[in-house]
C-alpha cells in the first residue's frame, strides 16, 4: 500500500468520530430553564445566640446558557452560566430578636462532565461558583433595627444530574445542586429543559 493510500485511510478513520461528535445532541450551544424546590439554611444568623437550625423551603427558578462537547466516544464536557432566584427568605425569631435573610438574584458559572450511558442519556457532575445578594436584618420586638446589611457573597456550587435528549434540539434534565451563597446554604432539586443548537 502506498504512503498516499495509508494517509487517506488514516484521515478517513479519524473523521468518523468527528462526524459522530457533530451529530450528537450533546455537542454545541444550549439555552434553557429549570424550576424546582430549594431548602435555604442560614449560617450563624445571630452571633452568640443559639438559634438552632434556621431554614426555609421554597421554590427556585433558573435560566441558563451553556456549551457541551464530546471528548472521546462517550465522555461529555461543558460549561454553563446561570441566573436564578436564589430560593426562599429565611426567618427566625424569639422573645428578644427577629432575624431575616432575604436572598436576591443569584448568578453562577460552572463546569460539568459526564458519561453517555446511551446515545441520548447523560449522567453528569457539576462544580463551579455561585453568587447572590443577601439582605440580612436583625430587629427587636419593637422593630428597632439592631443590625442590617446587604452584600453580594458566594462560594462553591456542586452537584449532579441526568439529562435525556428527546431530539437533536431538545433535552430534559433533573439535577441536585448545593450552593454556598455567603450567609445562606441552598440545597436544590431542579427539573428543566434545554433547546440545543
Amino acid at each position: 500500500m502506498s504512503r498516499w493510500s495509508t494517509l487517506t485511510t488514516v484521515i478517513a478513520l479519524l473523521s468518523i468520530p468527528a462526524t459522530a461528535h457533530a451529530d450528537s445532541p450533546f455537542n454545541g450551544f444550549s439555552i434553557g430553564g429549570n424550576v424546582g424546590l430549594a431548602k435555604n439554611q442560614a449560617k450563624n444568623p445571630i452571633s452568640g445566640v443559639d438559634t438552632g437550625t434556621v431554614k426555609k423551603n421554597g421554590k427556585e427558578f433558573r435560566g441558563f446558557v451553556g456549551y457541551d462537547t464530546l471528548a472521546g466516544d462517550n465522555f461529555v464536557v461543558g460549561g454553563e452560566l446561570g441566573l436564578a432566584t436564589a430560593g426562599p427568605t429565611v426567618t427566625w425569631s424569639n422573645d428578644e430578636y427577629s432575624y431575616r435573610a432575604d436572598p436576591k438574584l443569584a448568578i453562577d458559572a460552572s463546569l460539568r462532565a459526564g458519561i453517555l450511558v446511551t446515545d441520548n442519556a447523560l449522567i453528569y457532575g457539576r462544580v463551579g461558583y455561585a453568587n447572590a445578594s443577601v439582605k440580612t436584618s436583625l430587629t427587636t420586638p419593637s422593630n428597632s433595627d439592631v443590625a442590617s446589611n446587604s452584600k453580594r457573597k458566594g462560594g462553591v456550587l456542586f452537584g449532579g444530574g441526568v439529562e435525556f435528549a428527546v431530539s437533536d434540539s431538545l433535552s430534559l434534565r433533573g439535577e441536585i445542586l448545593k450552593k454556598d451563597l455567603g450567609k445562606i446554604d441552598s440545597k436544590q432539586l431542579l427539573f428543566g429543559a434545554a433547546l440545543r443548537f
